[in-house]
């Protein structure tokens, strides 16, 4: 099944900072539009105690910055860029309170209440030169801090080095959720993050570690991508490793690179489970096995083969035979790593426990459960995730998580998409092949999951076929930003370059923050679309939205019609008209230059017999 995954370009920020009496957070997905870009890269890191071992290194700050180099630009410390005393200079938290307490290492990047945001910044904080040779015998070391903050945009990285020159990120933040208006949370306050750094000194006499803060869009102007709610570090130690301690990265479940929380029954098919194991001890680790243990309508026990070593550093990725589910109910799956030896370490030795549900008829990407919300600020958008077919069926409709947040009298559309395998970017990949009437949210709407019947084929519903990937979405073409628009529940953590979002104000595609909960439902029963519908005229929508020099009208046909379209200003009077004559059943776009049309708001009307649909334009 072939999925598009598509490369970094330029990111755009419009977010907007609350100033009030008391400390807000900065507002997130309704005013700032993420990108689609590769991911910082992310190592793996265990916010766990620290390893067992002997610790002969440590830095508490009882001397202040010390050996410490500090770099801030152009800034002068304090309230932007690292500073080194027992006084909190952020405005959101206040502090961290470490074990040893006193002073501690803080960054800080202007008040984002007050948007004095420092623009185009890194920030880094780095140790003097550590003889680990003399003080340990051994490159085989665990770095360990206590930390507080959150995430917003701001990549926050530990970095080590053992030349001074070269630095390598060894672990960073975007594993935490973003903290925002809508939701996420801060990190504990401490937490004792413990990152193994053998695999990144081999052989090293000297280390240095860095701290270093800048913006996850380094290259954006908006003050707004350098937003940090504060970065707190104290207690930092480096310990010998363990003797004996595997620990399990990199961990995958789930088919074709996608996993599903709820599976029709129609689409039950093999799963795979893999893990990295990863030896962070000092020992070499013998016979080390996956273990994945399943429970529900079917049971399941199995082992990766067996007659694995991994030696100190080295790391092995170990696959379980896949899994077929096989009737309708709750699975539940504990998951983890085993080896001759008596782990000194065996929490990190087990994944996260998994459940999913294969259902009657909906298919479902997102965890179940509501972490975050997307609003896109009363623009015109479209959120979606991707999705497997396995065996041929028909889908009905889309079932979409309609946010505490929305707006009563909003319009939604329930919308499928097949890609095209030739196309080099999203926009051009996505063909829109069926999608439901438009849709207005009634006050029992909000914060349910709501049915959004496709209508194209009327009660036949839309074929799917095995081997292929849909992109199944909702969308709106919003109010022009009046209101908060239609939003939409979130959970946190897509699977990265699977879910999207197209913001309609600069007709462009970015990664969504989340994975969204808009799924597809193959029951018939869903479907309440009239066969004596199929020709109308529906699911027109107008981008970008504002436009400057040109805008697109697409729409589409329930059957073969004529179309004439028809662009009219406030008073009613006709500056632009088309007459598209025949086109058949699907989607069909009409370019307009818009080039010539005065500043103002502008009705667009689509007509095909007796059916209307009529649109509004803003042109800047």
């Amino acid at each position: 099944m072939k999925k598009i995954y598509f490369g970094a370009i330029a990111s755009i920020f419009s977010v907007g900072v609350t100033t009030a009496q008391v400390i807000e957070r900065p507002y997130s997905f309704d005013e700032i539009k993420v990108e689609a870009a590769q991911p910082a890269p992310s190592a793996t890191y265990t916010a766990t105690s620290k390893a067992l071992g002997t610790t002969f290194w440590t830095e508490d700050f009882t001397g202040g910055a010390g050996s410490w180099v500090i770099d801030n630009g152009s800034q002068a410390g304090g309230a932007f860029g690292w500073s080194v005393d027992a006084v909190s200079d952020g405005w959101y938290f206040n502090g961290i309170n470490s074990t040893s307490g006193g002073n501690f290492a803080e960054l800080s990047n202007g008040d984002a209440s007050q948007g004095t945001q420092s623009i185009g910044e890194t920030f880094t904080l780095t140790s003097a030169a550590i003889d680990i040779q003399t003080l340990a015998g051994t490159d085989d070391i665990t770095l360990s801090f206590e930390e507080t903050g959150a995430r917003f945009y701001d990549l926050q990285e530990v970095q080590v080095s053992t030349d001074g020159t070269v630095f390598t990120t060894v672990r960073d933040n975007q594993g935490y959720t973003r903290l925002t208006s809508t939701g996420g949370s801060a990190y504990a306050d401490p937490e004792t993050v413990s990152v193994n750094i053998a695999p990144y000194i081999v052989g090293a006499t000297t280390l240095y570690i860095r701290f270093s803060w800048t913006s996850e869009f380094s290259s954006s102007a908006s003050a707004n991508a350098w937003v940090t709610y504060g970065w707190y570090i104290d207690d930092v130690a480096l310990t010998t490793n363990a003797d004996n301690d595997i620990v399990a990265e990199s961990s995958f479940w789930g088919t074709a690179g996608l996993n599903y929380s709820q599976i029709p029954a129609s689409q039950q098919t093999a799963i795979d489970f893999t893990t990295n194991a990863r030896n962070a001890g000092i020992n070499t680790q013998t016979e080390v096995q996956l273990n994945v243990d399943i429970t529900g309508p079917t049971t399941y026990n199995a082992s990766s083969p067996a007659g694995v070593s991994i030696a100190a550093v080295d790391y092995d990725s170990l696959i379980v035979a896949p899994f077929t589910p096989n009737g309708v109910g709750t699975y539940n799956i504990t998951w983890g790593l085993s080896q001759n030896e008596v782990d000194d370490i065996p929490s990190n030795n087990d994944n996260e426990s998994i459940t999913f549900e294969v259902t009657d008829y909906v298919y479902a990407r997102d965890k179940g459960t509501q972490e975050a919300v997307f609003s896109n600020g009363g623009d015109g958008f479209v959120l979606g995730s991707y999705y497997d077919i396995f065996t041929d069926d028909v889908m009905y409709s889309v079932d979409v998580k309609i946010a505490s947040t929305a707006v009563v009298g909003s319009t939604v559309t329930g919308r499928v998409y097949s890609l095209d395998p030739n196309a080099t970017t999203l926009a051009s990949a996505l063909v829109l092949e069926d999608q439901s009437f438009e849709y207005t949210l009634t006050s029992s709407d909000i914060g349910q999951i709501i049915n959004l019947d496709l209508a194209t084929n009327g009660n036949a519903g839309f074929p799917v076929f095995a081997g292929e990937t849909y992109f199944v979405a909702v969308g709106s073409d919003g109010d022009g930003g009046t209101t908060s628009g239609a939003t939409i529940g979130l959970t946190n953590f897509p699977i990265e370059q699977t879910c999207f979002m197209y913001n309609a104000p600069d007709d462009t595609w970015y990664l969504a923050p989340g994975t969204p909960m808009v799924r597809m439902n193959l029951d018939p029963a869903s479907n309440n679309v009239g066969l004596e519908e199929q020709s109308l005229l529906f699911g027109a929508e107008v981008y970008p939205n504002p436009a400057t020099d040109n805008a697109s009208v697409r729409y589409i046909m329930g059957a073969a019609s004529d179309v004439t379209i028809e662009v009219k200003d406030i008073t009613g009077k006709v500056v632009a008209s088309f007459n598209e004559g025949t086109k058949a059943e699907g989607s069909h776009v009409l370019n307009v230059n818009t080039a010539a049309f005065a500043e103002g708001v502008y009705y667009v009307t689509i007509e095909s017999g007796k059916s209307l649909v009529t649109k509004k334009l803003v042109k800047k």
